[in-house]
């Protein structure tokens, strides 16, 4: 019900890009060159296997660090449902990877692998890039990497673990521009920590990407005070994934839009 309410004032007050299409900066080119295409960046592999992973029976044990979902979920679980009710819907996958071909980001890193289908729709839009996930479950992490063998990709380290344990070690790892992915743990404090582990490490040309910034008024509240951080120069709220950009030569600007 939460978010049904938000969409809808969403859906009344966000603006349309044909509006943004038509200033100079960089919000315009952005719209103009990526959000506005990004219907056309499905993934067919990553479909393919979200496919064949709602078909199965398989039910695995899983371990929860956070609120990593919408609903709450038994520990045994059918890796069909992890994968409808977990994985990135394809409208989503379409922007990861229309932003991943974009901007060419040296290295990316996500938080909550999941299933990997948002893994793989980053790894298909920048195939040279280098690609490190990390998700806290050991057994969505198996079922993780069985999706990216079936995909072939070679450019994604799957790391398992807590985010807090990980995260510092992977961002010693040299490769910048940084485009970061946040899809794991749901709670206000948990992703603010996220972001402020991550503070040291973005530059300039660095991207955020947040999923579910409507999910509840926890995670709405994270998200206010993010776009709020005065290093954030420009935020751009597509209702469920938040983009953050940290320009220092870009005035500070918020938009709501619909692609």
């Amino acid at each position: 019900m939460h978010q049904l309410v938000k969409y809808i004032g969403f859906f009344f007050t966000a603006g349309k890009g044909s509006i943004i299409a038509r200033h100079a900066g960089f919000a315009a080119d952005l719209y103009n060159n990526c959000l506005k295409s990004s219907k056309h960046s499905t993934n067919r592999t990553a479909e393919r296997i979200r496919k064949q992973v709602c078909r199965s029976g398989e039910v695995i044990e899983v371990t929860d660090y956070g609120a990593g979902t919408r609903k709450k979920l038994s520990a045994n679980r059918p890796v069909s449902k992890i994968m409808r009710q977990t994985a990135i819907n394809r409208k989503s996958g379409q922007v990861l990877a229309a932003l991943a071909a974009y901007f060419k980001p040296k290295l990316l890193i996500e938080l909550g692998t999941g299933p990997g289908i948002s893994t793989m729709y980053l790894a298909g839009g920048n195939p040279s890039a280098s690609i490190i996930t990390i998700e806290g479950s050991r057994e969505i992490a198996r079922l993780a990497e069985r999706n990216f063998v079936k995909a072939g990709y070679q450019n994604i380290v799957l790391r398992e673990g807590r985010f807090s344990e990980i995260l510092p070690a992977v961002l010693s790892v040299p490769g910048h521009p940084l485009m970061v992915f946040i899809d794991g743990d749901h709670r206000e404090n948990s992703l603010l920590e996220n972001i402020s582990m991550l503070s040291s490490s973005i530059q300039d040309d660095s991207i955020i990407i947040i999923d579910d910034i409507h999910l509840s008024q926890e995670m709405e509240r994270a998200w206010k005070k993010i776009i709020a951080m005065p290093e954030v120069r420009l935020s751009i709220d597509l209702f469920r994934l938040g983009l953050l950009f940290f320009r220092e030569e870009m005035q500070k600007q918020h938009l709501m839009l619909k692609i």
